[in-house]
Formats: structure tokens, C-alpha cells, sequence
């Protein structure tokens, strides 16, 4: 793409406009002309999707060694035989190529675009395993197929000279950016959401003031809100694992926070903070709740039925939490169990917030809530100044409170969704076949008289239960279709990807838009597309509605 030429220059209109000489010893500030000359060195440096593509190349040599290295997902266990294990131990990604029957061949763009392939990387793990008596390692086992990103570290065409771009048959200007799927060019929208660990004060639908929070982190998500029930009450606080609003009071004393007096002047000492937090500490005192344990049990109490709790502690580990929360000698087991199941709330409470059961070593530390009280804290104050002064709501279309997923994240839990669900075959079938060698090892000793025949032979080897096509075909289908489905976190989204055939108008009701290649500005233009996570179909005048922050961020004509 040739530099742009700067703008005419035309005569200056009035004196203002006119060159003023810089004062003796000071250098003449620069110019237009010279401001111009800066584009061309930008362009060339950084480029126009640099942003996906540097988040690729993150994911693929940083983020996906965490997934996979991550403790819960590093190591595979059998309930059948407690000998075996599975271990990860390293993560790569290889260069583009295509398995055939007979061959493996190193692909480039062009080859998949023509012969309608994916321009894919195999995902390589380094492993080891039981089989029978032995443990064996194995480097470079594939476990999977990665679709790259064209530019990106994987890429051929990264830091290519124009000549070996001409050669491979690619446009030395592309800026990439985007996949090849079965010879179709992809691209994933850049996803438009709130930002998570962040206090949002607005209204509920009730015209009350409330502080909202969602709290993200690898393996969890939650939302806590800090709310008003009346005019005239204190503060509560919601959050899904309860049946009912809770006291704020109630939940900081469950957290260690036991005096009235040091709630206050967490939350301050303004007459607006302390008229509100007579109203919260009179909700808690009418309850008779005054100490951590008995804060426990009223929180105990008002739990909801959980079928399957998420990561529950060991029931040794349970009982030294509850000790460490101070359970007096005459508590029941079911009081004991409730607060113990309290306090696995609380861990998950704010869960971006550092705070909570950290057991290294088989020996579980106390728990330090200080960091969610005090962040507890803070919500409650900016509950209280909101109620006083509604010029400090804030304001959700404000882009400040925005964050861009790009490439490189939507991948991410994709990937992880993924792997985890491998994970979970792989035990399943290992578990289905141990079982039935153990009935075939024991009928057969059985009968020989002796307790084992052949240790070694016919255990079964991990390495058959490994079904690479389940990565594969979940990240083909993903950005194919684009639909991202995530069960953990309950991420259920459509269009995320645009497609490249060029047709004169998109579906709306996949919501799948049209990546033009009529012109370079049409194929820019649709690679750098933001959307927003709004029903199209509600009437909503905020999302709609221009917004002054979007200032420099976003393009005036192909807004969200």
C-alpha cells in the first residue's frame, strides 16, 4: 500500500493562521507537512490489525501453556486403578501442515485457499503416563489442530520479504488478521463486553441505587450486586448462591469483620455513609447476629440446595476451615456442614479478589478476607454517595467501563472448554477399560491358580483413548459457524466470526456479516469491526446512541 500524500497545502486565511518565527534559541515546532511524514513509519511498524494478531501470538506462546499446565487440567487420574496417572508436562504448537494418509505436507495459505482446506498447526504435547508397571514418556503427541492466524508467529508469511510473499502468491499488502477454514477466509469480531472486577453504580428496575460487580478469573465466574430493598433500609447484598438478599452487615462479620466500629470507618465517616450504615447494622442486630460463627450459620442457613457444589474441600480440610472461623465444641455436624458450605461461598465471593483457601502441600493457611471486606467496603460506599448524589452513577455505555475480547481470548476459552472436555473422556474411557482388564486379569488368575497372569500384558495404552479430532472439529465448527458455546461459563454466542464469499447481503438471523474483498478499505474495514453483546431486537437507546468517549476509538462510520 503506497504512503498517502499529504494535503495540499493552501495559502493561510487570516494572521492566526500565519508562521509565527520561534523565539531565539528555541526550535520552530513541527509541521502539518511534517506530522504527515510520521503515518507511513506508523503504518509500516505497527500496521492496522496489529491487535489480533498480537493476541494470537500471546495465546499460542504464553496462554496456552497456563490451560494446560493449569493444576487442574495438568494431571489425569484414574477411580479404578489409584496408580495411574496422566501428566502433561509441555505444550507446543508446530508449523502449518496438512495430514495425509501417506504424508505430512508444510502448507501456505494460498494451498488451502485453492484446495479448500484449514490452515492449521498440530498442537504438540509432551506426556507421561502408566502402563502396567512402567511409566512411560512420550514427547510430541498430538492432541489437536490449531487454526493460525495469517501474520502471526505460526504463519509463513510472518516477517516475510515481498519477494517470498510474491513467490507463495500472496499481496504483500494483506495485513492478515484472519483464518482459513476448509479454503474459506474467517474473521473474528472483536466482542464488545463490560468490564469484569469493576464496581458499576447504577439503578435497578426498581429506580434503586445498587453497585454491581462481576467477578471473572480462569476457572470462575460470579456477580454480586450491593443493593437497597426501600428508601428507608440499609444495605444487602445479592448474589446467586443465596435464597434471599443478605445484610452487608451479615456478610463482613462472616468475613472476620466482627465490630461495628471498624465497619463504619471501612465504609467512612461522611454523614451520608453513616446515617446509611446505622440503617445496615440495626438489619443485623434485629437478626441477633453479632460474631463470624453465628454470622456462618445465618448465611448457612439461607443457601440454596446444591446438587453438585463446584470444588468442594475435602471433609478433613472442611473441618480445619471451620475451625480456623472459630466453631464453638457443642456445634452439630449439620451446623458444622452448613458452615462449611458458607464459607466455600465465600471463597467464590468476589472471586477476583485475592482472598481465600489456599492449600499447598496438604496444609490449608488460615483464611484472609481482608481484601474482599475492604473491596465489600468500597461497593457499600459508593452505593451510599450514589443515593446522595445521583450525578455519581455511572454509566455502562461509557467506554471507559468496556473491554475488547479479541482473537486471542475468544481461542483461549474455547481452547480450555475443549480440552477440559477431552480431559474428561480420557478418564472416562481409561476407567471403562481398566475396569474390564481387572475382570479379565482376575477370571484368568482365577483359573490358573496363581494371583496375576502377565502383568503387563494387555493393560491398556493411553495413547489409543486420546481423540485428537475433538479440538479439531470444536475449533473448526467454532469459527466456521461462529458460534461460541462455552458450558462452564455459560457463554452462548453467535456471529463472532464474518466470512469471505461475496455475496450482495448477510443472514440476519445467524447474524454472520459479509468480509468484502470488493476493496482493501471494505476488507480492513470489517477485520477491524467491533460488536457489541446487545439484543438487536430490544429497544435500547444507550447502546444506540452516540457516546463521547468513543472519541478516537471507534470509526464515525461503521459504529457498532
Amino acid at each position: 500500500m503506497p504512503p498517502p500524500s499529504p494535503p495540499a497545502s493552501k495559502e493561510p486565511s487570516t494572521a492566526a493562521e500565519q508562521f509565527i518565527p520561534p523565539p531565539p534559541g528555541q526550535e520552530a515546532p513541527p509541521t502539518w507537512a511534517d506530522k504527515w511524514e510520521l503515518l507511513p513509519a506508523f503504518l509500516e511498524a505497527r500496521g492496522l490489525v496489529k491487535q489480533h494478531i498480537d493476541s494470537f501470538n500471546y495465546f499460542v506462546t504464553t496462554e496456552i501453556k497456563d490451560i494446560v499446565l493449569a493444576e487442574s487440567n495438568r494431571r489425569i487420574t484414574s477411580d479404578v486403578d489409584p496408580n495411574w496417572f496422566l501428566e502433561f508436562h509441555d505444550v507446543h504448537v508446530g508449523a502449518p501442515s496438512y495430514r495425509g494418509v501417506l504424508q505430512h505436507v508444510q502448507t501456505t495459505p494460498m494451498m488451502c485457499r485453492i484446495r479448500d482446506m484449514t490452515y492449521a498447526s498440530d498442537i504438540l504435547v509432551d506426556i507421561s503416563y502408566v502402563r502396567g508397571r512402567e511409566v512411560v514418556r512420550k514427547n510430541g503427541v498430538c492432541v489437536g489442530r490449531l487454526p493460525v492466524m495469517l501474520r502471526s508467529k505460526l504463519c509463513r508469511l510472518h516477517d516475510a520479504t515481498t519477494e517470498q510473499m510474491e513467490r507463495m502468491q500472496e499481496c504483500p499488502h494483506d495485513p492478515g488478521g484472519y483464518f482459513i477454514i476448509k479454503g474459506t477466509e474467517k474473521v473474528l469480531l472483536m466482542q464488545e463486553q463490560l468490564s469484569n472486577n469493576r464496581i458499576i453504580v447504577e439503578m435497578d428496575a426498581k429506580k434503586m441505587v445498587q453497585a454491581v460487580v462481576t467477578s471473572s478469573t480462569a476457572d470462575n465466574k460470579s456477580r454480586t450486586v450491593v443493593c437497597f430493598k426501600s428508601e428507608l433500609s440499609g444495605l444487602f447484598v445479592k448474589h446467586s448462591a443465596f435464597t434471599e438478599l443478605i445484610p452487608a452487615v451479615i456478610m463482613l462479620r462472616a468475613m472476620g469483620m466482627e465490630s461495628d466500629q471498624e465497619i463504619v470507618q471501612m465504609v467512612g465517616t461522611e454523614k451520608c455513609h453513616v446515617d446509611g450504615m446505622i440503617l445496615s447494622l440495626q438489619d443485623a442486630h434485629a437478626t441477633g447476629v453479632f460474631s463470624q460463627q453465628q454470622a456462618l450459620e445465618y448465611l448457612g442457613n439461607k443457601l440454596k440446595i446444591r446438587r453438585q457444589p463446584a470444588a468442594p474441600p475435602p471433609l478433613s480440610q472442611r473441618h480445619r476451615i471451620i475451625g480456623s472461623a472459630g466453631t464453638s465444641p457443642g456445634s452439630t455436624d449439620a451446623t458444622e456442614r452448613k458452615m462449611g458450605e458458607a464459607l466455600e461461598v465465600l471463597v467464590c465471593l468476589l472471586v477476583g479478589i485475592p482472598g481465600g483457601i489456599m492449600d499447598k502441600g496438604g496444609a490449608t493457611k488460615p483464611l484472609d478476607f481482608s481484601g474482599k471486606c475492604r473491596f465489600l467496603c468500597l461497593m457499600m460506599r459508593r452505593a451510599l454517595d450514589a443515593r446522595s448524589d445521583s450525578t455519581l452513577l455511572d454509566d455502562r455505555d461509557y467506554y471507559g467501563n468496556k473491554r475488547l475480547e479479541l482473537a486471542g481470548q475468544l481461542i483461549a476459552l474455547l481452547f480450555e472448554d475443549l480440552f477440559k472436555s477431552m480431559n474428561t473422556e480420557i478418564k472416562k474411557s481409561v476407567d471403562m477399560r481398566l475396569t474390564k482388564y481387572f475382570q479379565q486379569t482376575s477370571s484368568a488368575s482365577a483359573r490358573a491358580g496363581r494371583s496375576m497372569v502377565g502383568p503387563d500384558s494387555g493393560y491398556p495404552d493411553v495413547l489409543r483413548d486420546i481423540d485428537s479430532e475433538r479440538i479439531t472439529r470444536g475449533m473448526n465448527r467454532a469459527i466456521s459457524s461462529g458460534n461460541w458455546n462455552i458450558k462452564r461459563f455459560r457463554i452462548d454466542r453467535s456471529g463472532v466470526s464474518q466470512r469471505s464469499p461475496v455475496e450482495p447481503f448477510a443472514s440476519t438471523a445467524s447474524t454472520l456479516q459479509v468480509l468484502s474483498r470488493f476493496s482493501f478499505i471494505a476488507a480492513l474495514g470489517a477485520m477491524t469491526r467491533v460488536k457489541s453483546q446487545f439484543e438487536k431486537s430490544r429497544k435500547l437507546a444507550g447502546p444506540r446512541a452516540l457516546q463521547p468517549s468513543q472519541w478516537g476509538m471507534l470509526c464515525p462510520s461503521d459504529t457498532p
